[in-house]
């Protein structure tokens, strides 16, 4: 029952995470860093602190119960809101954490390893609902499905409360401060990576329904590794330590075996530093409580924001690993004492999810194949998304209905991402592609959750593709571009996302960058955020080479960014192409508005 506890109270928690750090990023986009790690930080330290206190003053079984109780009622109040406010998420993470730290610290989940057994469950579950929802949350959709996951897990989560509270034996004694700070890496290292789809889909190569079975089979295989509790445990932490750093290799079946190792290698971990004795005085473990949360915040902080750090976010990934590790180290200095049994059930349930990506595949229609025809003309739109996200809403399906009100032919989106903090977690590429039904292709810059993306119908025929990196220059993030050669006459489109900082020649040293790889403007289209004003030098460059704005031919001059009432997104076509039907449309769910135009040659 106590595994079955932690399992789902790990599924909410993960859903309420995934909504609280959106609101947060755009927020405080204009507060500053230092405020949005502040609160991100805080807020689930302070629900751990609290759960802690309330343990000493009401007892573990009914501190447990009013933690869970105030999960299971914010899971509901999420779903009511609409538009999630800032003061309802922030209560709601604070009694996540209150609630999945209190099962821990009170020996509900059981022995070692039982509590790593629960969360590998609970991010399997987890991740078998996204599928469903095809990555995207259900807490931000409306309809009866997502009530029908809100209200099943809010009511499973107290009913297992209840029944796990009157019958299982409470032992917080059990439990050393090493075990509560090493949850913080672990929950950033599995959730932000290990059980990313997004993240191994780019590292492996596979599909996205692939990278689901694949991390199910892994969850199912590690819940039973940790139970096994051989005496090379430690030396398996140690082989995924060295093991992380190979997930940057290029895709293929060596990144999968690296994967398993690295899922496996750090639950042992974790299970390792369960095995450390408690001892503490009553503040060491208050603090405790604090730092695994607080863990949690630093770090996904740091991902998603990388300055002022001096390491780039991705390297976090090893970062994290290696804390885990160290604290892994500290448990494995002490005897093992009672071991749990295998957990077989919890294997077996974790196994039976793979039943979902199954059906799944065996459910996603054939999308209709290339034609053999050559049009002579093709409707393109040209949108930065913004992530998704505005007002901290996460709002993929007004971005598509956006999309889909202009009948594109080629879609090229800029900011995108693919399962990273500000979107919670979310593929958007992945899920607009399955909400269009368009397929896609990516082009990652920098550590590869986010990047360009070109969509297009599929009765359009792939001839070549290129994608490459651009000069970083003084940009705080790296650029690419992605290039896509469709063989209808042909025509080639070049997506790219210039730097948006103050300074122009660092835009100027990506232009040139981008002229060298583009060589010729012969029936190229280039579309954008180039961060490039009507009249500005950089535009000046493309003109050089035979490019013309649509804005030229046609004299459409609406601003496209409209906080700053200036013309940012462009879509540049060269020679032998002309334009007709140039709109800019009027839409708040990103801060930028889509621009769409009839290309066709001369």
């Amino acid at each position: 029952m106590g595994v079955a506890l932690l399992a789902v109270v790990c599924v909410v928690s993960l859903q309420v995470l995934r909504v609280f750090f959106p609101i947060i990023f755009d927020g405080f986009e204009d507060v500053g860093y230092a405020a949005a790690a502040a609160v991100a930080v805080g807020i689930p330290a302070l629900g751990s602190i609290l759960g802690a206190s309330f343990r000493e003053v009401i007892g573990d079984r009914r501190s447990v119960l009013l933690g869970v109780g105030l999960l299971a009622t914010g899971l509901i109040a999420l779903q009511v809101a609409g538009t999630i406010p800032f003061w309802l998420v922030a209560i709601t993470t604070a009694a996540a954490l209150w609630a999945l730290m209190s099962i821990v610290a009170t020996g509900l989940a059981g022995r070692a390893p039982r509590p790593v057994q629960g969360l590998l469950l609970g991010f399997a579950v987890d991740l078998a609902i996204r599928s469903v929802f095809h990555g995207w949350d259900p807490v931000w959709q409306e309809g009866v499905l997502p009530w029908v996951v809100a209200v099943s897990l809010s009511v499973g989560a107290m009913s297992l409360a209840i029944v796990t509270t009157r019958t299982v034996r409470s032992d917080g004694s059990s439990v050393s401060w090493v075990a509560l700070v090493a949850i913080g890496p672990f929950l950033f290292l599995h959730a932000l990576f290990l059980q990313n789809v997004p993240f191994v889909v780019a590292r492996s190569g596979v599909t996205s329904l692939q990278a689901v079975a694949i991390i199910l089979a892994l969850d199912a295989a590690t819940i039973l590794v940790v139970g096994a509790w051989p005496r090379w445990q430690i030396w398996l932490a140690v082989i995924a330590a060295v093991g992380v750093v190979g997930l940057r290799l290029g895709p293929g079946a060596a990144v999968l075996i690296l994967f398993a190792l690295v899922s496996m290698g750090t639950a042992v971990m974790l299970a390792l530093a369960f095995r450390s004795p408690a001892g503490r005085g009553r503040i060491f473990q208050l603090l405790a409580h604090a730092a695994g949360p607080a863990v949690i915040g630093v770090l996904v902080v740091a991902y998603q924001k990388p300055r002022p750090l001096p390491l780039p976010g991705g390297y976090l990934l090893e970062a994290a690993t290696i804390a885990l590790l160290l604290l892994a180290w500290v448990g494995s200095r002490s005897p093992p004492g009672g071991l749990a049994p295998l957990g077989h059930r919890a294997a077996f349930g974790a196994t039976l999810l793979l039943g979902v990506p199954l059906g799944l595949w065996l459910s996603t229609p054939t999308l209709a194949t290339h034609t053999s025809s050559a049009p002579r003309m093709i409707r393109l739109l040209d949108y930065n998304v913004h992530s998704a996200v505005n007002d901290g809403q996460v709002d993929l399906e007004t971005i598509a209905s956006t999309i889909e009100a202009r009948r594109p032919s080629i879609v090229v989106l800029q900011e995108a991402s693919r399962g990273w903090p500000v979107t919670g977690m979310t593929d958007v590429v992945e899920w607009l592609s399955w909400r269009l039904r368009m397929p896609y292709l990516f082009g990652p810059a920098g550590d590869g959750p986010f990047g360009n993306t070109i969509m297009y119908r599929p009765t359009l025929r792939v001839l070549t593709t290129e994608q490459g990196p651009l000069p970083q220059g003084r940009g705080l993030h790296p650029r690419s571009y992605l290039s896509v050669t469709f063989a209808e006459d042909p025509l080639r489109v070049v997506a790219t996302h210039l730097d948006g900082g103050l300074d122009a020649r660092t835009r100027l040293l990506q232009i040139d960058g981008l002229l060298r790889a583009i060589d010729d403007a012969d029936s190229t289209i280039v579309a954008g955020d180039l961060n490039s004003e009507i009249g500005s030098p950089e535009l000046a460059k493309f003109q050089g080479v035979g490019f013309v704005t649509v804005q030229d031919l046609t004299g459409e001059w609406a601003a496209t960014f409209p906080e700053e009432g200036e013309i940012f997104d462009h879509i540049l076509i060269g020679t032998h192409l002309t334009a007709t039907d140039v709109a800019v449309g009027r839409t708040d769910v990103s801060d930028h508005f889509p621009v769409v135009a009839t290309i066709r040659r001369l």
